[in-house]
């Protein structure tokens, strides 16, 4: 059961037709007497029916978990929580059409677009990264039939995108995967690729000099091409992951690279010969 207390004072609550000021409710202070729910509503509590300037009102009043499990509530109001409160800059997207939804919050600093086991098309998938553009800090590819490849690296850009993470994506090209960190390798720190990806250009005109954590899974990569990305991964590489592969380490023997700040290294399920 909610509370709602009275926040004398406010003016805006006096002006004609506000729908919290013919209910007789006032903004907000939300205590929840049941002890074994968690904070946050179990119901709406009737904050569906009242206006955008009262809703907006209580929020302010409530605690970040408190907002986080009201967005829990239903789809609805998940979506009135991201459109009015104003200190969640960060959104994810699961779709196309939750994309739709994010971009249109005028407070939102960056997106999280996690795309899933969905037959998009290669162009749907191009078009809601591209339009995230800079504003995109993670993007997570799982299960897609998608190809890639037809950016234009010359005039896109993905300058905020830290995190990018490929799941089972057996139709994603090499061309497709240079083109996501090329337009990323400035801002990317980790890469997480687990999937029987096609082969990777044999050259990758990039540095990516931010990357601090790289994992390789079931990637059908040769040695040569893990080699050249691995030339491509800047100084600051602190954690380095390769499983399922191929990999024997021969033509790694002379690599000339030295990663200083590698902390973490962990190779299994390969088929390493040297030590």
């Amino acid at each position: 059961m909610a509370h709602v207390m009275q926040k004398a004072g406010d003016e805006r609550y006096e002006r004609p037709g506000s729908m919290l000021c013919q209910q007789g409710m006032m903004a907000a202070n939300i205590e929840f007497k049941d002890s074994r729910k968690r904070e946050g509503f179990d119901k709406p509590c009737g904050l569906e029916e009242i206006d955008d300037l009262a809703f907006q009102l209580i929020l302010e009043n409530l605690s970040m978990r408190a907002r986080k499990n009201l967005r829990q509530v239903n789809k609805s109001m998940k979506l009135r929580v991201d459109m009015l409160d104003k200190d969640i800059s960060i959104l994810t997207a699961r779709s196309p059409t939750g994309l739709n939804h994010v971009m249109k919050c005028q407070h939102v600093k960056k997106v999280n677009l996690k795309l899933s086991e969905k037959c998009y098309r290669d162009e749907t998938v191009d078009m809601a990264i591209l339009r995230c553009g800079n504003l995109l800090k993670s993007l997570q590819l799982s299960r897609l039939d998608y190809r890639g490849g037809n950016f234009d690296v010359n005039t896109a850009a993905l300058d905020s995108l830290d995190s990018l993470k490929i799941f089972h994506c057996s139709s994603l090209s090499g061309l497709g995967i240079s083109q996501l960190l090329q337009l990323s390798s400035k801002s990317l720190t980790t890469l997480d690729i687990e999937s029987e990806t096609q082969s990777l250009p044999k050259i990758l005109p990039f540095q990516m000099i931010k990357l601090a954590n790289l994992a390789l899974v079931h990637v059908e990569f040769t040695e040569e091409e893990i080699k050249n990305l691995l030339m491509s991964v800047g100084t600051q590489l602190r954690t380095l992951e390769i499983k399922y592969t191929n990999v024997t380490g021969e033509s790694l023997e002379d690599f000339p690279k030295n990663f200083e700040k590698l902390e973490y290294l962990k190779l299994r399920y390969n088929n390493i010969t040297i030590k």
